[in-house]
């Protein structure tokens, strides 16, 4: 477990469940295995058992909060498992940390914040506890006080990766891409295998490339642009989309670091195909949009039109009517 071989540990947890029934430890080991490896609704079991088997435990409820909080729909229930660790260990960090987590997940904002200020002052020299402080200011974008408080995580724990991700996301938050580049990649390289610091880091540069704007759906929207009636507009789309791929995304590029060029280059030929499969596919959603968009408009410009005729008859006919109604 504590090399992460969760595969290998779960059939020795099983074995020490069945020797000590009543034993949640194991339990607990066990669900964090199965929890670990993506068997979320076996976790969630497993941690029902250990509460039901330690009903003097907060460990179980802690692993119930987590778990709930990956579903949207179940954060009141993952909320309710969280003040029942707290309520088993009030003093303890790590139940205030879950209590936190989803107050800031059931939008009471405030309360996760005085949460995490708790933690914080039972536990200042805990990367973890930065760590949960920052996540709580980010929630509320609050992202200078984040920064400072990943900051204060990272001086704790220098080669976390986690820290060193977290000051990237909110320097880009505040605006400054290039350089949150520069902290992505040194998360990627703290911890090579993990495939959310690689494409956080390629997104990051595509964004601070201005290539989430794709050049064939920039294409369409120009050209549906100038078939509803706006030919400049839709020219206008175009030039700039030219202008950026031409010489702005050159420039960027090349004011980057050479690794993270080097990373970025190697990810767009491996990853050339799934991206032509992205832009092709949004391209089709985005013709569909366009052509339904203009068959609405023209929609409502044809009942529109019928509406002012029959409304003009309508006006002609009262016209003639009234004079004669008064004359009777």
């Amino acid at each position: 477990m504590a090399v992460g071989r969760y595969r290998e540990a779960i059939p020795e947890l099983e074995r020490a469940i069945g020797q000590s029934p009543g034993d949640a430890r194991p339990m607990c080991h066990l669900a964090n295995a199965l929890y670990s490896l993506g068997d979320h609704r076996a976790a969630l079991r497993t941690a029902q058992r250990a509460a039901a088997a330690g009903p003097a435990h907060e460990w179980p409820h802690r692993i119930r909060s987590a778990i709930l909080l990956r579903n949207p729909w179940q954060v009141h229930q993952a909320l309710d498992a969280a003040r029942e660790a707290v309520r088993l260990r009030p003093d303890l960090p790590e139940t205030l940390t879950c209590l936190a987590r989803a107050q800031l997940a059931t939008f009471q904002s405030q309360r996760a914040a005085a949460t995490a200020a708790k933690v914080l002052a039972l536990a200042p020299s805990r990367e973890a506890s930065h760590n949960l402080v920052g996540d709580i200011a980010s929630g509320r974008h609050q992202w200078a006080e984040a920064e400072r408080h990943y900051r204060n995580a990272l001086r704790i724990a220098p080669r976390s990766w986690t820290a060193i991700h977290n000051v990237g996301r909110t320097l880009e938050a505040q605006g400054r891409s290039a350089e949150s580049i520069g902290w992505y990649f040194d998360a990627a390289r703290a911890n090579p295998g993990s495939g959310v610091a690689w494409t956080t880091l390629n997104r990051a540069v595509d964004r601070h490339l201005s290539l989430h704007l794709r050049l064939p759906v920039v294409v369409i929207i120009a050209l549906a642009t100038a078939s509803i009636y706006w030919p400049p507009i839709g020219a206008l789309v175009l030039a700039a989309s030219a202008l950026n791929w031409i010489i702005v995304r050159p420039r960027r590029l090349a004011a980057l670091p050479s690794g993270v060029v080097t990373l970025y280059e190697h990810h767009l030929r491996i990853d050339r195909w799934r991206r032509m499969r992205d832009q092709l596919l949004w391209s089709a959603v985005l013709v569909i949009l366009v052509i339904l968009t203009i068959l609405l408009v023209a929609g409502i410009a044809y009942i529109g039109h019928v509406a002012i005729h029959w409304s003009v008859v309508a006006l002609r006919w009262a016209a003639t009517l009234v004079p004669r109604i008064a004359n009777l």
